[in-house]
């Protein structure tokens, strides 16, 4: 049976973030004088700016540092590399026109957006729990929805293991026509159940977007207010759009 849903366009993954704060990586070359590594990971405090170091001074072999930052610039789709180790930024470089202040196109970052987002709705009581059935949360947008489908469940949608039809190979497939479409929850709820939700992992962006849509559900926020509110302000992310 088809759904009938209200129209809402899908966000396509469009939150940009300062990539000092969303994009480090935790790589750093150690040689064999390096102190040993704390027994647990550094409580950092995201919002504060971060301590830096020298390599040197964390232990790492500061001359692998030019080999490494030649091979991030002949990457041309590479625009910043910034190394953390034990809680300080050791290596911070930004490749052509790039630079700190610049907002960037996290493409499926997004989706770990809307999972820790998710967390943070369920320890503010918003959701109950990630057993909860999504369908509860859908009733003024999707009418005449299947009870198998509204028994689909955050943690299905979370894991994407929602057992609906998709295939989003090489970028094609499913998800061209789901982003044309004019209506991007009834979409994806339109699709036969393929497998038992919880059973079967099939990359599906359209059940993340689905997600966001329960979240804006749950809170009553529009999903980029959601995640500026209770996400973002306390990682010190300033800006997004």
């Amino acid at each position: 049976m088809a759904c009938r849903t209200a129209r809402r366009r899908a966000p396509r993954e469009r939150w940009v973030c300062h990539p000092a704060l969303a994009g480090a990586l935790l790589l750093v070359a150690c040689n064999e004088s390096a102190a040993p590594e704390p027994l647990e990971p550094p409580n950092i405090d995201l919002a504060l700016p971060w301590t830096t170091a020298s390599v040197a001074d964390v232990g790492g072999s500061a001359e692998l540092v030019p080999a490494g930052l030649e091979k991030a610039r002949a990457n041309d789709r590479m625009l910043s590399l910034l190394v953390v180790k034990n809680g300080r930024l050791v290596v911070e470089e930004y490749f052509g026109r790039a630079g700190p202040a610049d907002l960037h196109d996290m493409r499926s970052v997004t989706k770990s957006v809307v999972s820790a987002l998710t967390g943070i709705v369920i320890d503010r009581g918003y959701v109950g729990h990630v057993d909860s059935p999504i369908g509860g949360f859908l009733d003024s947008l999707v009418s005449d929805l299947e009870p198998e489908k509204a028994a689909i469940t955050v943690e299905n949608l979370l894991t994407m293991t929602s057992g609906l039809e998709w295939d989003e190979s090489g970028g094609f497939g499913d998800y061209s026509e789901w982003i044309r479409s004019d209506d991007h929850i009834g979409y994806l709820l339109d699709k036969p159940l393929v497998a038992e939700p919880g059973t079967r992992f099939t990359y599906n962006s359209a059940a993340v977007h689905l997600l966001g849509v329960v979240l804006e559900q749950a809170t009553g926020m529009r999903l980029p207010e959601a995640a500026d509110e209770l996400l973002f302000s306390g990682m010190g992310i300033a800006r997004s759009r």
